[in-house]
């Protein structure tokens, strides 16, 4: 595999097994990521939110951003501004699934701070709103 084969390959697996932990799925699949980017992986998925910054997350894993953010984006091979967003709109994906839901109800429970707001960036992201996302995948 190319290097850069190997960084998505890397991406991927670490996103399957989030999701495995999310849903409670026994995976046996491990990356060892240094104490840094385990933290921030671990609080990233705890505290989800549009709002979450690098300061907010490093502040509370008593390291510097800048460690911070080096660790990540060496570790992970993304930066840990993408990574929350990915985190973010999986999460989205996932409860627009749940026709239930009111896609305003999904926006304010991942932070962004307006419901067009967030249908705009998913929009941007999936050439598709939310609402869109969801008559296609819930039959």
């Amino acid at each position: 595999m190319r290097h850069s084969q190997l960084k998505h390959f890397g991406l991927l697996l670490d996103i399957i097994c989030r999701l495995g932990e999310t849903h409670q799925i026994s995976l046996t699949y491990s990356h060892s990521y240094s104490k840094s980017v385990s933290d921030a992986i671990d609080y990233i998925s705890k505290n989800l939110s549009a709002g979450m910054t690098v300061k907010q997350i490093s502040n509370a894993l008593w390291i510097s951003e800048s460690k911070l953010r080096n660790d990540f984006k060496d570790q992970m091979h993304i930066t840990i501004g993408k990574y929350i967003e990915q985190c973010l709109f999986d999460a989205a994906q996932k409860l627009l699934e749940d026709p239930s839901i009111p896609i305003g109800q999904i926006s304010q429970k991942l932070g962004f701070c307006d419901h067009s707001y967030f249908s705009g960036k998913f929009k941007k992201k999936y050439n598709c709103t939310p609402a869109q996302f969801r008559q296609k995948t819930v039959k």
